[in-house]
């Protein structure tokens, strides 16, 4: 899915396996425990990400008016993920 081709007013839920979603409603745009590096662990031999999820980068999403981190484990809090959407990030819950 190309995500920088959807419509603002296109209300979509895009689950990319556990636990990364993207929602678009209402023309906000929200990621959800965004994983899209290439391991899920501080030591990367030991806890691939997920298949479908590596397939995406930050350049496959424009701004994102939420990013919603439930919790602190790497395999939801990947620090390199965050730190390459920084820029394009408006507010995190």
């Amino acid at each position: 899915m190309n995500l920088l081709r959807l419509p603002a007013e296109q209300d979509v839920l895009v689950w990319f396996g556990h636990p990364f979603y993207f929602i678009q409603t209402d023309g906000k745009k929200i990621l959800a425990d965004p994983v899209v590096s290439s391991a899920t662990s501080p030591i990367k031999v030991t806890t691939a990400s997920f298949k479908v999820s590596d397939r995406y980068s930050n350049t496959d999403i424009r701004e994102i008016d939420y990013l919603f981190i439930s919790h602190d484990h790497w395999d939801h809090l990947d620090y390199a993920t965050i730190e390459k959407l920084k820029p394009q990030i408006n507010k995190i819950i």
